[in-house]
């Protein structure tokens, strides 16, 4: 393949990165609308939810979620109004803040459940198994 072919697939997959980002907002937004969340808000709560044991610093989330710490605090302070977490300074260190989730956040994920599933399917319908293994692959090595 020559390069210009290279080039040209890597800027198709970099703007349709771009494409998927907007279309994921908007079908996820609208999924999230009878909860009272954004994506944005739903995201860290999926992030703590998959990726810690314990309760995670604002300082680990941010640094799974990609983001600043600011921004995720700023989520946070939101979804702890709503009622779907706690943040709560650390017992060992003061300084330090834990993102806590509450009753209600482990609800809503239990209703959603089934609902996350059927999406998920849905989404990635029409893909085979090694084409969904090789995507996994493919935007692990782009994310790290």
């Amino acid at each position: 393949m020559e390069n210009t072919d290279i080039l040209h697939m890597q800027k198709h997959i970099f703007g349709n990165l771009f494409y998927l980002r907007n279309k994921l907002q908007v079908i996820m937004d609208q999924t999230l609308a009878p909860y009272d969340l954004t994506t944005q808000q739903w995201y860290l709560l999926a992030v703590m939810e998959e990726f810690f044991q314990t309760s995670p610093t604002l300082g680990e989330l941010a640094n799974r979620m990609g983001s600043s710490h600011q921004n995720v605090k700023q989520i946070a302070l939101k979804l702890q109004g709503k009622g779907f977490l706690r943040m709560e300074k650390d017992s060992e260190d003061r300084r330090t803040i834990r993102i806590v989730m509450t009753d209600k956040s482990v609800m809503m994920a239990e209703q959603r459940g089934a609902e996350t599933d059927i999406f998920f399917n849905s989404f990635f319908q029409g893909f085979t198994d090694k084409e969904l293994t090789d995507l996994y692959h493919s935007l692990l090595k782009l994310s790290n």
